[in-house]
């Protein structure tokens, strides 16, 4: 038994030196490094612009491995991704987002597509501000304020409470129409139900008292009246005039006070000690159109003085263009054109043309003259002019607007007036191209002609295009009294000599015709029918702006009109005229009643300025002729109207 137990325990000892001792089929047992086998990522499908959604990384591996991991977005400019697994939406558009195994990189999963939208959006408020006052002609801006969620759309649709007082465009510009009040109104073009309305605007008159302020040349003459007159007045602005004693044949007493007003139209009138004397419309630049109501049409031209007259002859030293009209020494109507030089020390020579209304076509070409000029020295630089030729001596005062253009006015028994300007450029039958608007303004012959047996007044516009090699085509009116010519076609010739004296031979249906040309500029003239019978003298102009359109005539305009009817005589109107969309209305001061009148363009204006206005009864029917959108010429079309006029634009 003892040796039986012995020999156990022996056993038990090997066994247990085995499992610690060394040899090759024992020791220490290390456990298997930890892997990674995949990363998968799940994220939901969509998700909305400023938003967030969470996406899921699945890492599996065998060992301890780890299950952290980084992410990146295919486009972070549609969406990001922090380190947590968040997406914020940026952009609408798709992207993957993509975790990598930090112990592993080669090991990474990336998400089926995600959808980025825009959030569902709603218009929560408009608000309008705009400036609280804009004059007639004026623009100002309206501002719409859109606010709401999502992404939402901030366009709106404006509309204007009175289209009569303001209109407003899609861009919110607001142009004042008339005197009154108005509201703007903006409304979102995704929620109509939600707009706003703007404070109240006020629309106030462009003109005021105020905008008569400054030196000032007023010229007025009359072909019938034997009336002519140019002076210098001075407006402060206030309503009071100083000055030279203004010219009104309506008061007959000493002259102690003038005054004037402007009413909301730029028309106006100047009083003396009370007394209605002159009757004005003003343009945009402060200028415009003046008349007289005496016994037969007394009208001119206001013009502000602008900058520094003179100082000294040698200020008015060059080359000059002239005109006039009115009546000779005994009394017939008579008209002038020419040039003159003026020399710093005051000498001049030069040459005119002259017609007068005797009715004999005694119509002289190109007379020279030479004589003298005086300077006053005073601020207004006013001065004398005395020339003599084989015709006998005249004598003229003249009123400088600037160094470049004066008013004059004959000081002996003629009564002519008119103005002088001073020529510009250089000239050439070539240079002279393209198209042109003439208007010219005057008398029948006292015993009539052989195309019209009335004596009266005679009015013609047109357009002429020239085409640099001597060649004339165009259209023309006239009123000739009770003879009218409407839209009749003329063709002809043309040429032009350096120094800026040309002429114009032109044939039409009824008759050849001659016109002397003095260029002011190689854009204007004047101009005076040396051919006929009709004492005429007149402008010719330089079309801008063209091909015109009824859309061409649109805006405020300072007018005149003079003529005669058969049924109410003569008659001189100034005023103000609006043109929209091819409805016209006028409203204007004639022989010292108000006259309001509405009317349509009749005939469409064709590309060549040409179309036809119906005024009403009182004042009919015109054909008119654009010199630009802001220009144009007009005469009277109907058979008992001899009616002239011309339009500024005011705004």
């Amino acid at each position: 038994m003892r040796r039986f137990l012995f020999a156990l325990l022996l056993i038990a000892a090997g066994s247990v030196m085995t499992s610690c001792g060394g040899g090759n089929t024992g020791g220490n047992i290390t456990p298997p490094a930890p892997t990674i086998t995949s990363v998968t990522v799940t994220c939901p499908t969509s998700v909305t612009i400023g938003a967030t959604i969470t996406c899921t990384a699945t890492v599996t591996g065998t060992g301890s491995y780890s299950s952290a991991v980084t992410w990146a977005s295919s486009n972070t400019g549609i969406a990001t991704i922090d380190s947590s697994g968040k997406v914020t939406g940026v952009a609408v558009g798709t992207a993957t987002f993509t975790a990598t195994s930090t112990q592993d990189t080669s090991k990474s999963g990336t998400s089926a597509t995600v959808t980025v939208t825009a959030p569902p959006s709603t218009i929560t408020s408009v608000s309008v501000t705009c400036p609280s006052s804009v004059t007639i002609g004026a623009t100002i801006t309206c501002t719409a304020t859109v606010t709401g969620t999502g992404s939402y759309s901030s366009a709106v649709t404006w509309a204007s409470s009175n289209t009569g007082i303001a209109t407003i465009d899609s861009s919110g510009e607001v142009t004042g129409v008339a005197v009154g009040t108005a509201t703007f109104t903006a409304t979102s073009t995704q929620d109509t139900s939600k707009s706003g309305t703007s404070a109240t605007v006020n629309i106030a008159a462009q003109f005021s008292n105020a905008s008569l302020s400054g030196n000032y040349i007023v010229e007025l003459n009359s072909s019938t009246a034997g009336y002519a007159f140019a002076e210098e007045l001075i407006a402060d602005g206030n309503g009071n005039i100083t000055g030279e004693e203004i010219p009104c044949q309506m008061y007959a007493g000493t002259q102690s006070k003038a005054t004037y007003y402007v009413d909301n139209h730029g028309g106006g009138q100047i009083s003396i000690n009370g007394t209605p004397c002159l009757y004005f419309s003003l343009d945009g630049n402060g200028s415009g159109y003046v008349v007289e109501f005496t016994e037969s049409p007394v009208a001119g031209a206001l013009v502000r003085q602008a900058g520094t007259i003179g100082p000294g002859l040698s200020a008015f030293s060059g080359n000059w263009v002239f005109e006039f009209q009115g009546t000779d020494s005994a009394g017939n109507p008579a008209a002038a054109a020419g040039m003159l030089s003026l020399s710093p020390s005051g000498s001049i020579v030069g040459s005119e043309d002259f017609a007068d209304g005797t009715g004999s076509g005694n119509n002289l070409s190109k007379v020279p003259f030479s004589g003298s000029a005086t300077y006053s020295g005073g601020p207004s630089g006013t001065g004398t002019i005395a020339i003599s030729s084989s015709q006998g001596t005249s004598s003229f005062a003249y009123y400088p607007v600037s160094n470049t253009k004066m008013a004059i006015v004959s000081t002996d028994a003629a009564n002519l007036a008119g103005w002088a300007e001073m020529q510009q450029g250089t000239f050439s039958t070539s240079s002279l191209t393209g198209s042109y608007v003439f208007l010219l303004s005057g008398s029948s012959p006292v015993s009539g002609d052989s195309m019209n047996p009335d004596p009266g007044y005679a009015h013609e516009v047109g357009e002429i295009v020239l085409d640099g090699n001597g060649n004339i085509n165009g259209i023309f009116d006239l009123n000739e009294s009770s003879f009218v010519i409407a839209a009749e076609s003329l063709s002809g010739s043309y040429n032009m000599t350096s120094n800026g004296q040309g002429q114009a031979a032109v044939q039409d249906a009824y008759a050849p015709d001659t016109f002397d040309l003095y260029m002011i500029s190689p854009n204007k003239a004047y101009v005076i029918d040396t051919g006929g019978e009709n004492v005429m003298v007149g402008y010719l102009f330089m079309q801008q702006g063209g091909p015109f359109s009824n859309s061409s005539f649109a805006g405020q305009y300072a007018y005149l009109d003079l003529g005669a009817t058969a049924t109410a005589g003569w008659y001189v109107g100034v005023g103000q005229m609006t043109a929209s969309s091819g409805v016209i209305s006028s409203w204007g001061e004639y022989n010292t009643r108000g006259l309001s009148e509405s009317g349509t363009i009749t005939q469409p204006i064709q590309t060549n300025g040409r179309g036809v206005v119906n005024l009403g009864s009182e004042v009919g029917s015109f054909a008119f002729y654009l010199i630009s959108p802001s220009q144009a010429a007009m005469v009277g079309i109907d058979p008992d109207e001899a009616q002239f006029g011309v339009l500024l634009g005011q705004f």
